[in-house]
């Protein structure tokens, strides 16, 4: 069974995580692990599983201008903060959407499979508690 783990991250701690979920993972899947500007329709296609992983801007997704904020903090002087090599690339949030909005899905590659076609990603709403 094949996993995809795609993750976005501003400063490497998303990039860290979704490396450790994907080595969790390599005793089950053949695993995956790109940048979400790596993650193509085809990845997606041939994956059993998808885990997607972004940060967690003012108790959501990032958004454009979450994204803009976080490149300007990392651009201040003596912030300590690095920006990821293709951090200013997609966001997760518009990748979801776009996930979303796909109708035709492979079935499984499975031979002799009788599955139906696999089901697209929905992201959950995130919670009012957060």
């Amino acid at each position: 069974m094949r996993a995809l783990v795609v993750y976005e991250s501003m400063y490497g701690n998303t990039q860290v995580t979704a490396g450790n979920i994907a080595d969790g993972l390599r005793g089950d899947y053949e695993v995956t692990l790109v940048p979400l500007a790596e993650a193509t329709a085809e990845l997606v296609a041939g994956a059993d599983l998808l885990v997607a992983g972004a940060p967690t801007h003012m108790h959501g997704l990032p958004s454009t201008s979450s994204r803009r904020m976080a490149a300007q903090a990392a651009a201040k002087e003596g912030s300590g903060l690095r920006m990821t090599p293709g951090a200013r690339g997609p966001g997760m949030r518009d990748w979801l959407k776009d996930l979303g909005r796909r109708t035709a899905w492979p079935r499984p590659s499975t031979p002799g499979s009788t599955a139906s076609p696999r089901s697209p990603a929905v992201p959950a709403a995130p919670s009012p508690s957060c």
